[in-house]
């Protein structure tokens, strides 16, 4: 399949094995190059060395913390349910940032992950939100440890949640993530950026 790209206009191809992937996973064909789309949606003021994969289905809470990563680091992000998957071949350390709903990742999060190829080189950090702010992220650390991707830490944190039997009583966690988790989630990001591209700068030096 032959496409032009919406950013620079040149004609790009879309291989058979890419379109199988892409209508498996119910993704949208991408509209621009695999160069241009290597820039990433927010290729102003951004770092390819950290991208963050992420879904935030309902309230928007882990949208919120990513997006507090990014103020500080500088992240890529990437909602799977918008946009399309960025080439990753620059990128240090992989993000999965989730809610969890009845005690799972976002379905179609695990989809993506499931026929994503990921360098061995690349370290990998868990995002999880819930109503009650436990550590959700054995499921995404099994796919890590399959696809073995290093282990860069994880960040959890309450996120306000009326799924299911929650919404009956008006959802659990109401106000969270609040300002401290915010500032919890920057923290973390922080290290992140001082480990994957400060560190990185200095030995390129």
């Amino acid at each position: 399949m032959v496409r032009t790209c919406k950013e620079c206009g040149k004609e790009f191809v879309i291989t058979g094995g890419e379109i199988r992937f892409y209508k498996s996973k119910k993704l949208q064909f991408p509209r621009r190059c695999k160069q241009c789309r290597g820039k990433g949606k927010n290729s102003v003021k951004t770092n390819e060395a950290i991208v963050i994969l992420y879904a935030s289905s309902h309230h928007g809470n882990t949208q919120k913390v990513v997006e507090a990563m990014r103020e500080v680091s500088g992240a890529v992000l990437v909602d799977i349910h918008k946009d399309e998957i960025p080439d990753m071949s620059n990128t240090k350390a992989l993000g999965v940032a989730t809610g969890i709903y009845k005690g799972k990742p976002d379905e179609k999060l695990m989809q993506v992950l499931s026929g994503l190829n990921v360098s061995p080189a690349v370290d990998g950090f868990v995002v999880t939100t819930s109503g009650s702010g436990k550590d959700y992220s054995k499921i995404i650390r099994k796919w890590m440890n399959e696809k073995h991707i290093g282990d860069a830490g994880s960040f959890t944190c309450k996120g306000f949640d009326t799924f299911g039997i929650f919404k009956l009583f008006g959802g659990i966690a109401k106000g969270h993530p609040n300002e401290k988790e915010l500032s919890a989630a920057k923290q973390f990001a922080k290290e992140l950026t001082a480990k994957y591209i400060h560190r990185e700068s200095e030995k390129n030096a």
